[in-house]
């Protein structure tokens, strides 16, 4: 029996907890090992018989929406996501096998997004990302929306479409880990397994757990679809090369080798990128901020600098009365005596030069 017979027998919650777990696999495997390339030919095979047994089973129709999804098959409409993720890690020398593996991983992403806002399951940043994503995937295979006839999106609402789509994955990711931790105690049991539908009274908590993992996925595949579509653009160029070309073409840059200054350039290069990213994130930490200038210091701590100042000034204080009482004990009578003469001659030539009243102009004398 082959593998792909011996799949139909398997139920179909099991080829789903499959798929995920290979999933998994590829997101930390390295794309060009063959033990990888051998880990997407399965999950493909996994996927292809749950799609198969999802249309036997007539999950999903056109004509429902949100409300008429079971919970326990909700986590189904992810399937072609997965579809399109594991084809996505598809490598081969000949750019044919990948073009076949992109071309593929759109058609999945753009079924998955069609049917997420057609059961109304996507937030208003994953609609707003979906409906770009979708128009320039239908406008042409490059993504590009001014050349096709579709809606051309000005770099100020995709600016902020990528905001709102960061904040959302954020808050998705807390609910989803607050989730599990409350359905299965901090594993990967609660969404990973499958098996959610048998815990009972926490349906309300799955059908929210897979309705977040649905959007969450939504966001994914809307940003992934426009650079799939880039590559499968390139892979097309390099598909329509003859094989004679392409080869002498491998066979030109093995001869010639590395650059004399390679090293140099990537040095450069990593030196460049560190200062770029130092210089982004700066700006990043920047962009929240609170435009009034935040306390330094509690207003305990500044009491407390306060009475420091107090006591050194009045310490400071004592000091020169101290000083001043001594060279006034120090003084003989006759210094005395010359000191208060010469105040005594101050005042009166102040008197002199200020008369009494003329400070106050209804005082002084008309000229």
């Amino acid at each position: 029996m082959s593998d792909a017979e011996e799949l139909q027998e398997v139920p179909l919650k099991e080829l789903f907890r499959r798929a995920r777990s290979i999933v998994k696999q590829l997101e930390a495997a390295p794309a060009s090992d063959p033990a990888t390339q051998s880990l997407v030919a399965r999950g493909s095979e996994c996927l292809r018989a749950a799609a198969a047994a999802v249309d036997a089973l007539a999950l999903f129709s056109t004509n429902e929406d949100r409300d008429d999804l079971a919970t326990a098959d909700i986590k189904y409409l992810l399937i072609p996501f997965y579809q399109a993720e594991v084809a996505s890690y598809t490598h081969a020398a000949d750019p044919r096998v990948r073009l076949a593996a992109l071309s593929s991983a759109v058609q999945h992403y753009r079924a998955f997004l069609h049917r997420c806002r057609q059961y109304g399951l996507l937030s208003p940043p994953a609609e707003a990302l979906a409906e770009v994503a979708l128009q320039q995937a239908e406008s042409g295979d490059g993504g590009s929306s001014s050349s096709s006839g579709g809606r051309v999106v000005d770099a100020t609402t995709l600016r902020q479409n990528k905001i709102e789509k960061f904040k959302r994955e954020k808050a998705i990711k807390a609910r989803i880990e607050a989730l599990e931790q409350q359905e299965g105690g901090g594993g990967g049991s609660a969404a990973g397994e499958g098996d959610e539908d048998e815990r009972g009274d926490g349906e309300e908590a799955q059908r929210e757990l897979w309705l977040l993992q649905a959007d969450l996925a939504a966001l994914q595949a809307a940003e992934r679809l426009g650079s799939v579509q880039q590559e499968v653009a390139i892979l097309r160029l390099a598909a329509a090369m003859p094989e004679e070309e392409r080869q002498r073409q491998r066979e030109a840059r093995q001869a010639a080798g590395p650059p004399a200054d390679l090293l140099r350039q990537l040095h450069a290069a990593a030196g460049s990128l560190s200062s770029a990213a130092v210089q982004r994130q700066r700006l990043a930490d920047g962009v929240f901020r609170p435009s009034h200038v935040l306390p330094t210091m509690s207003v305990e701590q500044f009491g407390e600098l306060e009475y420091a100042r107090m006591l050194e000034q009045q310490q400071r204080e004592a000091k020169e009365q101290k000083r001043r009482e001594r060279a006034e004990a120090e003084k003989s009578a006759e210094q005395k005596e010359d000191e208060e003469l010469r105040k005594a001659r101050e005042w009166d030539e102040f008197k002199d030069d200020n008369p009494r009243g003329w400070g106050n102009s209804k005082l002084r004398p008309c000229a």
